[in-house]
Formats: structure tokens, sequence, C-alpha cells
């Protein structure tokens, strides 16, 4: 955890596990650390990572900006610009910016590539930010996709005896379960439900 600069796929899969764990203050305290220790950088490669980490849960940071910043820096930077980056850095802030009602769409999400790994993590982003923004039916429907995933990672994981399948990565696994969970008590609340009707 205190290597330089971080390991991208360990930092994710633990930050993961304390949220799975219901460890939201150790979460949130290794959020801070990571600002504090790279926040300044533009080292896209470390910008990028922290902008996943610290988008896994709200009120990662005490200051909402920075996530922003990352992405936007992502963004901006990398050219040419991948049809998608898994989880693509606009998508992973829909669920945490303030959204007004009746926004109308989601700004800076490409096309779903279902042959890409990592989608199923946009899959969740997109299930939060289409809830947020009140269309139900495509929250569900997105959620839909990331559970059809899991489910069929977990399937290939059942039937191996050591370590995760191919294109079934550890930190997809986690990120998809977290952010599964959020998504899921997002609608159902009982005014997603009334919405949805």
């Amino acid at each position: 955890m205190d290597s330089r600069p971080p390991d991208a796929n360990a930092m994710l899969e633990y930050a993961s596990l304390r949220l799975l764990a219901g460890d939201s203050a150790g979460y949130k305290r290794l959020c801070a650390r990571l600002v504090e220790r790279y926040g300044d950088t533009s080292d896209l490669g470390i910008v990028d990572n922290l902008s996943r980490v610290c988008t896994l849960a709200p009120g990662a940071v005490d200051d909402p900006a920075w996530p922003v910043a990352w992405s936007e820096h992502i963004w901006m930077t990398r050219k040419p610009r991948p049809p998608l980056d898994p989880p693509f850095p606009r998508g992973r802030l829909l669920p945490r910016r303030p959204v007004r009602r009746g926004d109308p769409a989601l700004p800076g999400v490409p096309a779903a590539r279902p042959d890409l790994a990592g989608q199923c993590m946009n899959d969740v982003f997109l299930a939060l930010a289409h809830a947020r923004l009140g269309q139900l039916e495509e929250a569900r429907c997105s959620l839909e996709k990331a559970d059809q995933w899991l489910a069929d990672a977990n399937r290939q994981l059942a039937e191996k005896t050591i370590g995760f399948p191919p294109m079934v990565f550890p930190a997809d696994w986690l990120v998809v379960q977290v952010l599964r969970r959020e998504a899921a008590g997002v609608l159902a609340e009982p005014s997603a439900g009334a919405e949805g009707r």
C-alpha cells in the first residue's frame, strides 16, 4: 500500500475490501491518505488510479473537487481517447456529482463495449448514475447487465481451484460487488419504486 507510485489494482482491491467489510471510515482514511500523498500529481496513471479508488463510495474525500479535477485531467490529457476507458473517467463521476432533476443525458458516456474488460464496472456506475437522474428503467437494465457478468464470473470462479479465470480480474469483481450493493440500495428505496411506476 505504501509503494510509490501505488499499485493500481492492489489499491482498488484494498479499498473495495474495506467497503465490503463495512469499514467506510477505513476507506475514507485511505482516500484521505492518497489525496495527501498524490493529490496534486499530474502523472496520468496515478491520477487515474486516484479517480477509481476515490469514487467507489459517496463522500470518499473531503473536497469533492479532487475527483472532478482528476477525471477532467484524464479526459483532457489522454489522446487519442480510447473507445472506452474502463471505467470511463467522466462516467465514474456521474453518481457522485450533484444532479439536477431533469438532466437529460449522461455526458461523456461512450457506447457500451461488452467485449472490453471493465465494462462490468461501467455497468454499475451507469446504474447509479441513471438512478440518480430518475431514469429507473435504464438503471435496472444496467444493473441487470452487471448482475449477469457477476453471475458468470462467480460460475467461472467456482470451476477454478486456484486464481481467477481469464477476463475476470479481482479488482473488477470486487468493484462490481461494492457498487452493485449501492445501486441495489438506491433502486430499493421507496421513492425509486414510486418513480418507476
